[in-house]
């Protein structure tokens, strides 16, 4: 894994400021964190400090989403087919009959 500290070292001066791809800061430095724990030390009083940090938290929780999301608009889809009495079985000809639906049907209250 040094190699790859290496290559992220090299390439940091090129993020900072004054630097070629200066706007793209937060993803490399969103990178680093992913890949590398901080330095960061407590100068002061007993704390205790781990390698998971607040943003490698957050990237599970995002990837653990994922399929959530994928259920949620595959359920929704089969719903409004249902809601249409459109026939499940063949989505192909559903969904061009969805797009062939007004957009006065959809909003019928």
């Amino acid at each position: 894994m040094s190699w790859l500290r290496n290559i992220l070292d090299n390439f940091a001066p090129n993020f900072e400021k004054g630097g070629k791809l200066e706007r793209f800061y937060p993803l490399f430095e969103a990178t680093d964190t992913i890949l590398f724990s901080t330095d960061e030390r407590t100068e002061s009083g007993p704390h205790i400090r781990d390698s998971v940090d607040i943003k490698r938290v957050m990237i599970l929780v995002v990837i653990s989403l994922i399929p959530c999301y994928v259920f949620g608009a595959l359920n929704i889809g089969y719903q409004e087919a249902l809601t249409y009495g459109l026939d499940t079985s063949d989505w192909k000809r559903n969904i061009l009959s969805i797009q062939n639906i007004k957009s006065s049907q959809l909003y019928r209250i």
